[in-house]
């Protein structure tokens, strides 16, 4: 541990930096760990601005040339309370120095993991701190890159300098939207993970940022995945790159827990020349796991893996768009006629309608049609077929009527959900429909039924409202059309008890 009450007079603590490179110099650390370091930019140290795990910095040589390969590293168990620096944690820390510096960076195969593991603050005393898995910046020189492959970046460390424009925990830092697409065209198959992603702002001032990037701009919400991959001119950046929470075996250690064995966002994508784990594990030829560690035997199989979202009418609240979770039946479909259903699985989802299902008998690279049913709503489908792309997809039908086939889905507050009302799931609502929710309600029946569309365990009017409205406007399902040769569509092959928990 370096304590910054013994750093003296020295502005930061560090792991390793490389400094005042030669020109056409070749850097490369490797395998190597860096954790437990922390400040506290107490009294005796007050000037101590920021931890950098792992720092390169050409230096202002006359037009250095650089490149660095950093590969295999773990860096964990950082904490900076008080500092000042914004952020005041960078992880890997990657400084062109100025406009004249051609530096290229090769980031690939490592591993970062900033916990709460080291208490914030000495003796008690809370302190403000931000931080970052990769910071860079002054890249000025048009030759100057870095390319980020098959890392494992993961910030789960608290935000606890509020109301100020410095207080932020990200995954990604660049000190300018021009730095940030420094980043090569070629960056992808990373894993970037923020929990709680937040982007809360008031007037001039963030308060609680948590974000997977930033790039100098305080105010763009940089705070998922999505976020950055949508953002102006950063395709084709990340474009398999995932968001998941990670297990690894422990805050100072990188190497991944049993429960994260065969996890599909860790599916990575082969570099050549980089075969080799930080033990010396052979790397798999096909689908390499993503970070410090390869993990080898049937324990290591990747499976096709679904994170789909998807919300309910009667069950989500138009104020919040939270649901009440509910279990839906989730089956996959071949993308041509009579598009048969490859497997189904049963999910829960949680109040923001996400589920994440993993499918065994799927193909990895296939197309599928994803149908939705649910014990009395109509069954949607998307709106495409869609192929897992290294064991991935992700759905969201909420973020517009046009993700489900024939838009058929109704707008609740922000957020589009599948139709309720369907409660003898002949994909119509009619006045079947309103019959078995009438007898109910006059039966004062409640509990877990289908003929409650509202999720709130009373079968009354309120439900009786859904469906007569839904009724009134001819809700039903819409699905691809077979062709005639082909005859009738055999719409639920797979049976599965839908009124149970």
């Amino acid at each position: 541990m370096v304590d910054s009450s013994s750093v003296g007079t020295s502005n930061y603590v560090i792991g390793f930096s490389m400094n005042r490179m030669d020109t056409a110099s070749t850097i490369i650390v490797k395998n190597s760990r860096f954790y437990n370091l922390r400040t506290y930019g107490n009294a005796l140290a007050t000037n101590i601005t920021s931890i950098r795990a792992i720092e390169f910095n050409p230096g202002n040589a006359a037009n250095p040339t650089a490149t660095v390969y950093c590969y295999n590293n773990f860096v964990g168990e950082l904490s900076a309370a008080n500092s000042t620096a914004s952020p005041s944690i960078q992880a890997i820390s990657v400084n062109a120095s100025n406009a004249a510096t051609a530096l290229t960076a090769k980031l690939y195969y490592n591993t970062v993991y900033l916990s709460n593991s080291i208490p914030p603050a000495l003796n008690g005393t809370v302190g403000g701190h931000s931080s970052s898995c990769v910071w860079w910046g002054n890249y000025g020189n048009a030759s100057a890159s870095l390319e980020l492959k098959n890392n494992v970046f993961v910030n789960n460390l608290g935000n606890s300098q509020k109301d100020t424009n410095s207080s932020r925990a990200t995954v990604l830092f660049a000190t300018s939207n021009a730095n940030l697409l420094k980043l090569t065209a070629t960056s992808d198959n990373n894993l970037y993970y923020i929990d709680n992603p937040t982007h809360t702002v008031s007037g001039t001032v963030s308060k609680n940022l948590r974000l997977v990037a930033y790039d100098g701009t305080w105010n763009k919400d940089l705070s998922t995945l999505e976020l950055l991959q949508a953002s102006a001119s950063y395709a084709p950046r990340d474009a398999n790159s995932a968001s998941e929470a990670v297990n690894f075996v422990a805050t100072n250690d990188g190497h991944l827990a049993a429960a994260s064995y065969g996890q599909a966002a860790l599916a990575g994508n082969p570099i050549s020349g980089y075969t080799t784990d930080v033990d010396g594990d052979l790397r798999s030829a096909s689908y390499p796991y993503k970070g410090i560690d390869e993990i080898t035997g049937p324990s290591a199989t990747f499976y096709p893996t679904l994170g789909i979202t998807a919300l309910l009418q009667g069950f989500t609240s138009s104020s919040t768009g939270k649901m009440i979770p509910d279990t839906m039946y989730i089956a996959l479909r071949s993308s041509t006629p009579p598009y048969s259903v490859v497997e189904e699985q049963a999910v829960k989802t949680d109040s923001n309608g996400y589920a994440s299902i993993k499918f065994p008998t799927l193909a990895n690279g296939t197309p599928y049609y994803m149908a939705l049913r649910h014990r009395n709503s109509i069954e949607t489908w998307s709106a495409a077929a869609s192929p897992f792309t290294n064991f991935m997809l992700n759905y969201n039908f909420t973020t517009a009527a046009s993700k489900a086939f024939g838009d058929n889905q109704v707008l609740v507050g922000t957020k589009y959900c599948l139709y309720g009302g369907d409660v003898n799931q002949d994909q119509f609502v009619d006045f079947t429909d309103l019959t078995l929710i009438d007898n109910d309600s006059y039966n004062f029946t409640s509990g877990y039924v289908v003929t409650d569309v509202n999720g709130d365990e009373f079968v009354d009017f309120s439900d009786l409202t859904l469906c007569d409205n839904n009724s009134y406007n001819f809700i039903g399902s819409v699905l691809p059309a077979l062709p005639k040769a082909i005859g009738k569509r055999t719409l639920r092959p797979v049976q599965v008890k839908l009124n149970s928990k």
